[in-house]
């Protein structure tokens, strides 16, 4: 009897972790595609140099890819992104964004290994098969509310 009970949890613990792997949180140095909305695309726009005409638009949305910095024990996952941006060929700020998502607001979709996938929408010339399986997470934010936005200047540049 004890032989059997220990099977059992061995099985368990096996498919458990599985099960684990296979939820919608992304691990440490996962990238996970962030689409702002709001008044978070708003002011990220603003500081990435986006025209007035672009900024007053009511559905602006603004996609760009994060890292999972941090995987957290509670599930939420910390994440960062950071954005070079050039004034006159030359390198004047860096923005960068920092928030804690929750797992209930990250979504993923996989495609699987032998898809036909294209370069671009519309390319029906270039097509080719995926090697192996992928996976892409998505989350959107669209306030300020546990989101950290900087903008950091250029103060020197040495060497070339």
């Amino acid at each position: 009897m004890t032989i059997r009970a220990i099977a059992v949890l061995a099985i368990i613990s096996l498919c458990g972790t599985d099960l684990l792997a296979k939820q919608n949180v992304p691990g440490n140095g996962e990238r996970i595609v962030l689409q702002l909305s709001g008044n978070l695309a708003k002011e990220y726009g603003r500081r990435t140099g986006a025209s007035q005409n672009v900024l007053n638009d009511p559905g602006l949305r603004i996609e760009i890819v994060a890292t999972v910095v941090l995987a957290l024990a509670d599930g939420q996952v910390r994440i960062e992104h950071s954005c070079p941006v050039g004034e006159n060929g030359k390198l004047a700020r860096l923005i960068t964004l920092m928030a804690t998502v929750s797992p209930d607001k990250i979504t993923s979709s996989e495609t699987p290994s032998g898809t036909i996938v294209f370069a671009s929408p519309g390319d029906g010339a270039s097509q080719t098969l995926t090697v192996a399986a992928s996976r892409i997470f998505r989350t959107e934010l669209s306030d300020l509310k546990g989101v950290t936005l900087r903008t950091w200047s250029l103060v020197e540049e040495i060497g070339k």
